[in-house]
């Protein structure tokens, strides 16, 4: 058996972001075809086979919170955790429609920032500033250990270089 130790992840840790009991309830925009919703279901599955998160279908006597799957002009993105006030958008754009990126996306939703943003990133990574494109700098921000309320400990691994949470066109 592989020794596991407990380490800083890039994911929230705010109270109010953590869904409760780890359900997340969901809607799918009705503009989306039934492939895209058959991706948006196979990614659901993914998280809940690999961690304790559930995705429910929306109730709307049961959640007040929840995730929408949509589409917005900042293509994919999501917000990082639950909001907290009421409907949440996923936002899966064109060109967005790709298993991994819907994982990547359900990710955030989840509350993961990106691996790259870990405290310790530096002593795996080197991010050449150079090479990013002009204006998103903000992509390679790193999350300070000392802002505790926004890192929460996780079984220990390796830095990992193919994460789901690196963000790939960047990188």
């Amino acid at each position: 058996a592989k020794k596991r130790h407990r380490s800083i992840r890039a994911a929230t840790n705010r109270k109010e972001r953590i869904w409760e009991n780890g359900v997340i309830p969901y809607e799918i925009d009705g503009n989306f075809s039934g492939a895209h919703k058959s991706l948006f279901k196979q990614a659901m599955r993914h998280w809940e086979n690999f961690t304790c998160v559930k995705f429910v279908e929306r109730d709307a006597d049961l959640h007040k919170d929840y995730i929408v799957f949509t589409e917005r002009p900042c293509g994919c993105c999501s917000f990082v955790g639950k909001r907290g006030s009421g409907a949440q958008a996923i936002s899966i754009g064109k060109n967005c429609d790709k298993f991994g990126i819907v994982v990547h996306e359900l990710g955030h939703v989840v509350g993961f920032w990106h691996e790259h943003t870990r405290p310790d990133r530096d002593r795996h990574v080197q991010i050449i500033r150079d090479n990013i494109m002009l204006g998103k700098l903000f992509i390679a921000l790193q999350l300070k250990p000392y802002l505790p309320k926004q890192i929460v400990p996780f079984l220990k691994c390796e830095f990992i270089y193919e994460d789901f949470n690196h963000f790939w066109f960047v990188s």
